[in-house]
């Protein structure tokens, strides 16, 4: 199934709706009030089996006025979308990655179906940090400075 620009936008905005609604992004978020759901180390998203490809999006985190929406998409590809359906960031795994992990080491890893690291944010080292959508479009992992160890550079 060919997922189109019109069922991208439509999952970004059903994503930001359920987590409006929900305010959470995952099994392992908290929120702070401010920007959007953080993600904790710990919080493992796994490509899934079913056939409806548009239901199948793993949201990992959104922002509050949606101009962040980062998700794992059902072809192995971690995504940020704009508030638009637009693609500003991805991690290019489509086809090939199958679980996107942010480990307990601070560390956000794309793996293949073997465990192979295939796209890493390279924050390991820091078992405090917490990623987030920001409300100025960004996706960042902080530490507890708070001091930015990686971002998507999308802000907009």
């Amino acid at each position: 199934m060919k997922i189109t620009n019109a069922d991208r936008r439509a999952g970004v905005a059903l994503a930001a709706a359920a987590l409006a609604m929900l305010g959470a992004a995952g099994p392992a978020a908290a929120d702070d009030g401010k920007d959007g759901t953080k993600v904790t180390p710990g919080t493992t998203y796994t490509v899934s089996t079913s056939k409806d490809a548009k239901a199948a999006n793993a949201v990992v985190c959104a922002s509050s006025n949606g101009k962040a929406n980062f998700l794992f998409q059902n072809d192995g590809n971690l995504v940020d979308y704009d508030e638009n359906g637009t693609a500003r960031w991805a991690s290019n795994t489509a086809g090939s990655g199958y679980s996107f992990v942010f480990q307990t080491d601070g560390n956000a890893v794309v793996y293949d179906v073997n465990g192979k690291p295939l796209w890493a944010s390279n924050t390991a080292g820091h078992p405090n940090d917490w990623l987030i959508c920001q409300d100025d479009g960004n996706v960042v992992i902080y530490d507890p400075g708070p001091v930015a160890l990686w971002a998507t550079g999308t802000n907009h």
